[in-house]
Order: C-alpha cells, then sequence, then structure tokens
C-alpha cells in the first residue's frame, strides 16, 4: 500500500492509494480540525453520497496497522462544504472559510466558464485582499484626518470663544 503525507488547512493528513484510488482517513482530519469524530462518522453515515464512498481501510500507525474509516480524496471537499466553521478549532477557523471560499469559487467556474482554473482564482483573491487592504489604509488615513480636523475645529472654535469673550469686554468699558 503506498501513502503520503500532504497539507491540507495546514495540517499533515495521510493519503493512501486504494484500489488504485486515493483515499482520507476521516477520524485524522476530522480530530485535526477539533471535531468529534463520533458525530462525523454519523454525519457521513447520514449522506447518501459520502456513505457510499466510505471504505474501512488498513493504514500505518505508530502502534502497528490499525482499521480507519476513510473516504476517497475527492469526496472530501463535499463532506467540507458541511463543516460548520463555527465548530472547528479557532485556529483552523479561517484556514476552513478560505478553503471553502476557493472551493465555491471553484464550482462556479466549472459551471459557468466549464472549467476550473486555480490560479486564476488564486490571482483574483490576491487582487481583492490586496485592494482591500489599500481601501483599509485610505480609509485609515482618512479616519486619521477627519480626528485631527475634529480636534482643529475644536481648538479654533476655543479660540473664537475667547475672542469673541474678549471683543464683548472691550465694549463694557
Amino acid at each position: 500500500m503506498k501513502t503520503l503525507k500532504a497539507k491540507f488547512l495546514g495540517l499533515d493528513i495521510l493519503v493512501i492509494n486504494h484500489e488504485n484510488k486515493p483515499y482520507v482517513p476521516m477520524k485524522q482530519i476530522a480530530e485535526n480540525i477539533g471535531l468529534v469524530w463520533h458525530a462525523q462518522f454519523e454525519r457521513l453515515q447520514r449522506n447518501e453520497v459520502l456513505s457510499q464512498g466510505i471504505r474501512v481501510i488498513r493504514i500505518p500507525s505508530n502502534g502497528g496497522e490499525q482499521d480507519a474509516v476513510c473516504l476517497p480524496l475527492y469526496y472530501l471537499n463535499g463532506w467540507l462544504f458541511g463543516v460548520n466553521p463555527s465548530r472547528v478549532k479557532p485556529e483552523i477557523k479561517d484556514k476552513l472559510i478560505e478553503y471553502q471560499k476557493d472551493c465555491y469559487e471553484v464550482l462556479w467556474d466549472y459551471w459557468t466558464l466549464g472549467v476550473a482554473k486555480w490560479e486564476d482564482i488564486r490571482q483574483q483573491r490576491e487582487e481583492l485582499e490586496e485592494n482591500e487592504s489599500e481601501s483599509k489604509k485610505r480609509g485609515s488615513e482618512a479616519g486619521r484626518a477627519l480626528q485631527k480636523r475634529k480636534k482643529e475645529k475644536h481648538a479654533y472654535e476655543e479660540v473664537r470663544q475667547r475672542l469673541t469673550q474678549m471683543e464683548q469686554l472691550d465694549f463694557a468699558f
């Protein structure tokens, strides 16, 4: 059996070649992102599509080989769409949301263009994030300028009031 480790959401996962298809042990993935395995296993069994992909495969582990519930790697995205970001470890949440966004965009491109262009999506996201960063910077600069203007206006009003009071005092004599 051929295995390899791959990065997924910043974590190492095991990918197993089983019947010439890549499979992933789901308990490892669920626990890596902070989900309760028993609940996820039940979720897999309830899903009409995902349940058909479940295979119990003997995988290597530190204590020797053990049986593991696995899904074909190409089903992993479908399972992941159903994961609620509010139920994962805080350090994984942003990565999960980012991954889900990427998957939604790939699906959109596939259905509207007939092909998913990963590099185009990545480039568009980078441009969007760069533009947003520049916009925030401009907003911050504008906010600082507005705060400065408010302070200056307040100072001008205080001086204006003092001058008005002094003018009134001059007329009183």
